[in-house]
């Protein structure tokens, strides 16, 4: 595609989703976007090293509404500040929804199981066809996952 990138966009703070984003923003002098609640991992990044962290340029919030179209849904759970952007038919997850019913760690100490299956019921409200881009691997359905979640959710029912 020849399009113009007109912004980064970090759904959740972690290094691996955000360590090239001062490089590419630096180069092409583009925003970079990331929810509140995960800035704490661009601090953690300042400590004297090769990659310094973005400048965030605008804080993310639940029902923002971004280039594109594509509209931010918090849903926090591995970590405070995640995010899903939603638009046409599509999401990007981040790390909160892999396919065949994984989901993202919460064995960190910010991490929240409880709200990460409270912003897993979320995204699983989609429609159905709704393909989900997940942060590593391949993209999913929202019908896929809700067959998968499901029969997660069984295999713990005593």
């Amino acid at each position: 595609l020849k399009v113009p990138l007109v912004a980064i966009i970090a759904t959740h703070g972690h290094s691996d989703h955000v360590t090239a984003a001062f490089e590419v923003q630096t180069a092409l002098g583009v925003p970079f976007y990331m929810h509140a609640h995960d800035i704490f991992f661009l601090d953690r990044m300042k400590v004297p090293r090769s990659d310094p962290p973005p400048t965030v340029t605008k804080t993310l919030s639940d029902g923002d509404i971004l280039p594109l179209g594509l509209v931010v849904m918090h849903t926090p759970g591995h970590t405070p500040g995640s995010v899903t952007l939603a638009g046409d038919g599509v999401a990007f997850v981040g790390d909160l929804i892999f396919a065949d019913g994984a989901v993202g760690r919460t064995d960190f100490s910010y991490s929240r199981p409880l709200d990460l299956a409270a912003s897993v019921r979320k995204i699983l409200s989609l429609p159905s066809q709704t393909i989900l881009y997940c942060g590593h691997g391949e993209p999913t359905t929202v019908a896929k996952e809700r067959v998968s979640h499901s029969i997660d959710t069984m295999e713990h029912i005593e």
